[in-house]
């Protein structure tokens, strides 16, 4: 059999598949909605419908409230006739620090013309693979 033909017969199968599944989907549909219309006229349907309309006759009838009437607000042109203030607040994302704060000291122009020099050579290895390092370049406490 030839690739083409093999294609065809998937492509077969995959449209029977398709077709039931439709046949079975409109069926189910036209099932439940026979169920649907039938679900109206049942005992709890009916209980449900007069609680719901027992609950809207209960809210009509409540007594209101009667809210206090505020008066006009000014015009957008106008000034505002008071000043306006916030209430005054503590911060609590600031905590007070027991010591004064000083300002950061500026470091030296030496040790700036070291760090660049530094940045400056970053990229160039220091030393062969497998050199030892000295034992002034050692770090205290590696010996």
């Amino acid at each position: 059999m030839n690739p083409v033909g093999g294609y065809l017969v998937v492509l077969g199968g995959l449209l029977l598949l398709y077709g039931l599944a439709a046949l079975v989907i409109r069926r189910y549909a036209r099932d439940t909605g026979r169920h649907a219309d039938a679900d109206g006229v049942s005992v709890q349907a009916i209980r449900a419908r007069v609680q719901r309309e027992r609950f809207h006759e209960q809210l009509t009838g409540a007594d209101t409230e009667v809210l206090p009437v505020t008066p006009e607000p000014a015009g957008a042109d106008e000034p505002p006739t008071e000043p306006l203030s916030l209430p005054k607040r503590a911060r609590r994302y600031v905590q007070p620090t027991p010591y004064p704060r000083t300002p950061v000291k500026r470091p030296s122009l030496e040790l700036k013309r070291r760090v660049l020099e530094g940045l400056e050579h970053l990229d160039e290895p220091d030393e062969q693979p497998g050199q030892e390092l000295p034992e002034s370049d050692l770090p205290p406490g590696d010996g």
